[in-house]
């Protein structure tokens, strides 16, 4: 159901040694690894027992998409991610879908 990478440096796979997925995965409008977590206090920690991270990301809009923000510009976005399971995110904007999509 959600992608995953090839693994393909010691830095993509998990402490079980399994290939971490591609960060910043949506499940209608919910971060899926966040669902996959437990909130303990102010923080959320992963199914693998990981304290969930976050990142900020400039997300860009292309022109002519009409969303909340207006075309051509850019917005911050939160995207929370567990450093176990999954890369850190480091680049997100829409898809030619309207879909948002962090890598």
């Amino acid at each position: 159901m959600f992608e995953l990478d090839s693994g393909e440096s010691d830095s993509d796979l998990s402490k079980e040694g399994k290939p971490k997925r591609r960060p910043g995965q949506l499940n209608g409008k919910f971060w899926q690894v966040t669902l996959e977590s437990t909130r303990r206090g102010k923080n959320y920690v992963h199914s693998c027992g990981e304290e969930l991270l976050q990142v900020t990301l400039m997300v860009s809009v292309p022109r002519g998409y009409t969303g909340p923000y207006g075309s051509g510009i850019g917005y911050p976005e939160e995207v929370p991610f567990c450093p176990n399971c999954e890369r850190e995110p480091q680049s997100a904007g829409y898809d030619s879908n309207g879909k948002l999509t962090v890598y």
